[in-house]
């Protein structure tokens, strides 16, 4: 019979996020910011790993700590329907598609870091999949989500970071690499689905 912890608590789901996490904070301890964020004239000439590492580092110990404790709050809502090999792609292309928004919509931005919007693309997929399976409280979580993008859009600032450099828009940028992540990863399940069928 399941303790109260293991029922609440899958520690093998949870080993994903606490991994992204101590990267970051690896990455913060190491002064790696400069090596890994994101910058628009590096990624020029080459150095396209910073579409992904960018969304590691961070500008500050404030804004690091403010990331971890987003991800430990999302890891804790949504690790029991983590899959590791599916979080871990899913958190590549979302990293990706996020870098690739940021290029293309607003080229110019010529350095970002931060986790932040990519934790809005994994909340997006978790609350997201908790609505599809028909849990009300999914659909909450997704509001609530939509709500805080709506007042970022009106106020222009980040509501829980009060420096003047939060790019507001990569947390949109967060939840539309979110959404196509989880309309590919529907389709594949579908797709799969279907072989099996035949």
């Amino acid at each position: 019979m399941p303790s109260a912890y293991t029922a609440f608590i899958h520690p093998a789901r949870l080993r994903p996020w606490l991994l992204v996490a101590g990267l970051s904070f690896l990455c913060f301890a190491f002064n790696l910011s400069p090596a890994l964020r994101y910058d628009r004239a590096l990624i020029a000439k080459g150095e396209v790993y910073r579409l992904v590492t960018g969304h590691l580092v961070h500008a500050s110990a404030e804004h690091m700590l403010l990331n971890l404790a987003g991800l430990l709050l999302t890891a804790m809502l949504f690790h029991q329907q983590t899959r590791p090999l599916r979080f871990t792609l899913e958190l590549l292309v979302i990293c990706l598609l996020l870098s690739s928004f940021i290029w293309f919509a607003e080229p110019g931005v010529q350095r970002y870091l931060g986790l932040s919007g990519v934790l809005h693309g994994l909340y997006l997929i978790g609350a997201a999949r908790l609505w599809q399976g028909e849990s009300r409280f999914g659909l909450v979580l997704v509001g609530l989500l939509v709500l805080k993008l709506t007042l970022e859009q009106m106020t222009g600032g980040s509501l829980f970071y009060e420096s003047g450099n939060v790019l507001t828009s990569a947390h949109t940028f967060g939840v539309l690499s979110g959404a196509l992540v989880l309309l590919a990863s529907e389709w594949v399940a579908r797709y799969w689905e279907r072989r099996r069928n035949k």
